[in-house]
This record gives structure tokens, sequence and C-alpha cells, in this order.
């Protein structure tokens, strides 16, 4: 599911929302085609770009593979 995230958390949660942004832009995705790929809806897209919520392992997993990228590990919020 989505959790939404306490303000303390925002600061270290930006480098999951701007990288999945980012990767997103570069394969000139748009959110409602990366939603569609990983099965959530358009607004939870948004949400995970603009801090508003935090993705779960599940959701990290799935857009690692299709942006091809690392959203997990050492440096990001689990």
């Amino acid at each position: 599911g989505v959790r939404l995230v306490g303000s303390e958390m925002c600061i270290r949660d930006r480098s999951i929302s701007k990288t999945i942004m980012e990767f997103r832009q570069k394969l000139n995705l748009k959110q409602k085609e990366l939603a569609t790929k990983i099965n959530v809806q358009p607004q939870v897209i948004q949400q995970f770009e603009n801090g508003k919520a935090k993705p779960d392992i599940n959701i990290l997993k799935k857009l690692e593979r299709v942006l091809k990228c690392k959203l997990t590990g050492k440096g990001f919020t689990k």
C-alpha cells in the first residue's frame, strides 16, 4: 500500500521522488504510462513524485525494473 510520510521523512524521501521523476522523463513516459506499467493509479505516481506518498518495497522493485534505475539500498529510505 501507499503510506503517507511525516515531514521529518520528506527530506530523505525527496531523493526517491526526484529519481522516479527523472528516470520517467528520461524514458519519455507520462505518469499515466508508468502507472499502467506497474499497476497503480496515475495519481499514485504523482504523489510519489511530489513526495506526498512513499512507494512500498514491492512498488519500488517494479519501478526499478521499469525505469531501469536503483531506488532501494544505501542512501534511500526503506
